[in-house]
């Protein structure tokens, strides 16, 4: 028996073509390669259910025919997604002469004869099949319309399956045509080649890490030149190359014509602070935070790998969360309520609110926006020290975030205060 049908190669592909395709853009072929996964997913599924049918002895010749299409999808797409990456079979599995070969190339040539081309295979001689032999059915071999001499019995005493087959003689021949019979084993002859697919993938994986490895050594050599003030010119910088290097960080809304970013509310938030809301400890924590943004970014360490893509590397998230999601633990301890529902609408809906509600935040709430202002203004209510203000000196009304930036920065200040207090 083969050991339990595993995936972890070809989950780990998942992945790196992902990253690839982002150091490598090229949108015909991530599409394709996606699709080819999904496609191997989904025959993996049903390759695993009937391959614990099959260690039950629960399988039928249905189920043979199933399993020959199953893993001939998986053996074809793979194929397929080798040539995507200009990857020969040679590389991946040796030469005719590999046993990975043998394999591969039996399965194709019982594919071809049982399924395929059951009256005319010929282009696979040396497993029997050039073209003078032709299938009449499949069975198992438990069926008793088989009747084998002893010796043949021996020779398909771990068959599964029997294919049986048809020679037309030759003209020298008494009998027209002679009966014939081959095994098969579907361990060792079909289960076996997702086996082999799945390591070989290890091999692909190990190929696009190190076309991988030189793109990113060239990108951490191209110097991201910012200057000390971080202007918007510097963030415009750090954007494009964010784009060039790690575009999953980038969130597009082609209906408002805005970009989110890791650090879109942290420029915005500096910006307030400078020209509307002076706060020295926020303005040197930001800074901090940009200039390691900046360094990771450039060093190509800024994101850590996940099942489902690259995320922020997380002690850099933290830094950022505690400035534009502060905790609302400690004001939950103080005043013994929970503000889980309020919490959740306020930090889903404000920091990418491009409105302004006030002065009607009260009298409607048909937008999400002014619903997470509202679930705001409920909080304020248990924290004295906050009060916000809804437009600067010139009387120009604040916009839902310019609110939020008041919020988060007053609660951040309440939490210093008072996290002795718990």
């Amino acid at each position: 028996m083969i050991e339990q049908l595993k995936r972890e190669n070809i989950d780990e592909f998942n992945r790196l073509s992902a990253r690839y395709f982002e150091l490598y853009p090229n949108e015909e072929k991530s599409k394709r390669v996606f699709s080819a996964c999904v496609t191997i997913s989904y025959a993996l599924q049903d390759i695993s259910s009937l391959y614990v049918r099959y260690l039950n002895k629960k399988f039928s010749v249905d189920s043979f025919y199933h399993i020959m299409v199953k893993v001939d999808i998986v053996r074809e797409t793979y194929r397929q997604i080798l040539k995507i990456f200009n990857f020969k079979e040679s590389e991946i599995f040796g030469n005719e002469s590999t046993k990975e070969r043998e394999v591969i190339n039996y399965f194709t040539a019982i594919r071809s004869i049982a399924i395929a081309h059951p009256q005319n295979t010929d282009r696979h001689s040396q497993f029997g099949f050039d073209g003078s032999r032709y299938l009449e059915d499949v069975r198992k071999k438990s069926d008793s319309f088989l009747r084998f001499t002893s010796s043949e019995n021996d020779m398909f005493e771990n068959a599964d399956f029997i294919l049986c087959l048809v020679r037309i003689n030759n003209e020298n021949d008494s009998s027209y045509s002679t009966d014939e019979y081959k095994g098969i084993n579907l361990e060792q002859n079909v289960f076996e080649v997702v086996k082999i697919i799945e390591n070989s993938f290890e091999i692909l994986n190990n190929r696009l890490k190190i076309e991988m490895e030189k793109k990113i050594e060239d990108l951490r050599r191209t110097p991201i030149k910012i200057s000390e003030l971080l202007s918007e010119t510097d963030f415009k910088i750090l954007l494009e190359e964010t784009k060039k290097r790690y575009p999953s960080l980038i969130e597009s809304y082609t209906d408002k014509d805005y970009v989110y970013w890791p650090l879109s509310n942290i420029r915005e938030l500096m910006s307030f602070i400078s020209e509307e809301w002076p706060s020295k400890k926020h303005e040197l924590l930001l800074n901090e935070i940009v200039e390691d943004y900046h360094k990771k970014l450039q060093n190509m360490n800024l994101t850590t790998t996940y099942d489902d893509g690259e995320e922020l590397l997380c002690s850099l998230q933290e830094r950022i969360d505690s400035i534009l999601y502060p905790t609302f633990k400690i004001l939950e301890k103080e005043v013994n309520k929970d503000f889980h529902y309020n919490k959740e609408k306020i930090y889903t809906y404000l920091p990418k609110s491009t409105s302004t509600s006030y002065p009607e935040i009260k009298s409607a709430n048909d937008s999400n926006s002014r619903w997470g202002l509202l679930k705001m203004l409920e909080v304020i209510e248990y924290i004295p020290e906050i009060n916000l203000i809804y437009s600067n000196n010139t009387q120009k009304e604040y916009t839902d975030k310019e609110l939020y930036f008041q919020f988060i920065i007053n609660l951040f200040n309440y939490n210093e205060k008072h996290i002795k207090d718990i």
